[in-house]
This record gives structure tokens, sequence and C-alpha cells, in this order.
């Protein structure tokens, strides 16, 4: 049976103290039994990203007036419900995360990891600022290594936008759960299908609609158009081989149950990070995520406009539809 509730405190006010001191206590002898590199535990082998790592922000239209995110930690937490005592966050990559958490300050040891070496030093370069810096450990660890993660001492594993870059990614999950305390939580922000669909099908419906209005369609409204399309085809498809391919899904929503299933875990849809629109949300992806031109963009939003003020309404009073959202499997 599928199971979906609420994240429930891990331990009775009574117990925190001293649970507390048995995460402290696991966390530690974990790191102290690993080499130590400019403040980075090794417990695995260098593994750069496949681009460059030093050009990831941009990418996503991050820069450095907005390099700490004060916003995504806060919102996280409180739609959890709870805030975990001792958290370990897995491909943290640039440290978007890991700096909002600590931002938001109420999480009281964090230990973010990553197989890139580069990330990890962005990361600490990221989070230099922050007063809750001490909080933090830094260990490049890589997925061939999970096994190695102590268990029963986290009570939150975090990813954010990790997940679809596995190509067994309901196994990692399993490993990942197994590894929390009993009531520990796995929250992971990942790319909806849903948003796919329904972006290839506004994509396919803009081309007819910009002849009917007059507005331009070129070979390069063409290509960009197309490469969403495809993109989507790639992700949806659950039958070629993605061993190669840097993203590799977007999720249905039945095959997060299946993991809850699996993993014998409470699933909660948490939403969006940001509570956007979903023309917001198909702007920011197209100009962010799929580089469009602006002005290609914008002849498509025109085109789209009915398409897009239908979906605003239709999720008018459900604000989590994203292009990715939030989710949380909880263990009893």
């Amino acid at each position: 049976m599928i199971k979906l509730g609420r994240y429930i405190p891990v331990f009775s006010e009574n117990a925190r103290g001293k649970a507390r001191n048995l995460s402290a206590s696991g966390v530690d002898d974990w790191l102290l039994r690993l080499p130590r590199e400019q403040g980075i535990y090794l417990a695995s082998e260098n593994s750069p990203y496949d681009h460059a790592e030093d050009d990831y922000d941009s990418q996503y239209g991050h820069s450095d007036a907005d390099a700490i995110e004060r916003t995504i930690g806060r919102f996280i937490l409180d739609a959890a419900g709870s805030v975990p005592e001792t958290v370990l966050e897995v491909a943290c990559g640039t440290g978007h995360l890991t700096a909002s958490l600590l931002h938001d300050g109420r999480i009281r040891r964090l230990v973010a990891s990553d197989a890139s070496g580069r990330f990890l030093e962005i990361t600490k370069r990221k989070v230099a600022s922050l007063a809750a810096r001490d909080r933090l450990d830094l260990v490049r660890l890589a997925d061939t290594d999970f096994d190695a993660i102590p268990a029963g001492v986290f009570d939150a594993i975090m990813m954010r936008s990790a997940l679809h870059h596995f190509v067994d990614f309901k196994g990692v999950a399993a490993t990942l759960v197994k590894k929390l305390k009993p009531g520990g939580a796995l929250l992971m922000l990942e790319p909806r299908a849903d948003f796919h669909i329904a972006g290839s099908l506004i994509l396919k419906c803009a081309k007819a609609k910009a002849v009917q209005m007059g507005l331009p369609w070129t070979e390069a409204h063409e290509h960009h158009a197309g490469d969403f399309i495809s993109a989507a085809e790639f992700y949806l498809n659950r039958t070629c081989d993605k061993t190669r391919a840097e993203d590799k899904y977007v999720f249905h929503i039945d095959e997060l149950m299946e993991i809850a299933h699996l993993t014998g875990t409470h699933l909660k849809c948490l939403g969006g990070e940001y509570r956007s629109t979903f023309s917001s949300n198909f702007h920011d992806f197209m100009r962010y995520c799929m580089r469009y031109d602006q002005s290609v963009l914008n002849d498509i939003m025109e085109a789209a406009k009915d398409e897009l003020a239908f979906m605003d309404r239709a999720y008018e009073t459900k604000p989590r539809y994203a292009a990715a959202e939030w989710f949380m499997f909880r263990r009893e």
C-alpha cells in the first residue's frame, strides 16, 4: 500500500538532546575516518562534472549578486513541517541549496557532499560569509560509495535536482532511505513529467498560432521549440539507453509512488520552491535551462498566451505545479 502523509518529528522533546548527541557522534565517527584536504573530507575519488563547474551557476541565470538563494531553505523546512537536526545533502553542486539552508539557520549540522571536488570548492566559497558556516562539513562522495554512508545517523537526506542523473534512480533512492534514522526523511527536488508534456503540447500549438496571429516563425523558432520537444521525448522514454546522458529523466507521480512503496515510506508533495505560475515556470525554464533567445521566447509566449493563461487558471488554487517539485519520503 502506498502511504501518503505528513512529516512527523523524528524525536520527542524528552529524547531530543540524547538523539542529537548520538547524531553528532555518528557523523564525526564517519568523517574522522576519512582523509581531508583543504577542509574537504575525501570519501571518493574525484569525479568532475560533465560540464565546466565554474559556469554552472550562470547557465541557470544565477549571478554573484544572487549567489545565496535566501528563500529555498526556509520553504523546504516549512513545507516539511519539521526541522531535522542533522542533514546530509547529496550532489550539492555549487551549493545553491547548501547556502540557503545555512542562511535559514535552523539546521544544527549539515554535511554537503558531491562527487566533484571543484563543486565543493565553489560551495565552500559561496558559504564563506554566512554565520552558520561552522555547522557545515564538506565531503567528496560519489554514488558508487553511497553504501559507505553511516546508517541511522541522519534525520534527513536532501537532493536538489540530482535523482534524474542516476540510471537506477529507484535503487539510489532506496539506498539513501535505508541510511536514514527511523522517522527520517529523504527530500528531493525533481523535474515533473507533467510540465514537459504540457510544455511540448504548448510549443506544438505555438507554431500554428503564430501563423494565425501573424507572428514570426523562423528556423530559430523551429529549432528552439524542437529542442525542448526532443528533450522531453528523451526524458519521458523508459526503454532507451541513458547511460551517457547527463539529464536522464523527468518523473511521473506514479514513479515516485513506486519509490514510496519500495522503501516503505510516506510520500508528500511539497510543491515548487518558488511558488510561481505555470507561465512564469515555462518562461524561465525555456530562457535559462533551454537557452532560448529572448526575442524568440517573446514571440512564443505571445503565440501561446491563451494556452499559458489556461494553465495558470487551472493551477490557480494549486500553485505547487512547476517544472520541478519538492517531494518528501518519510521513514516510519
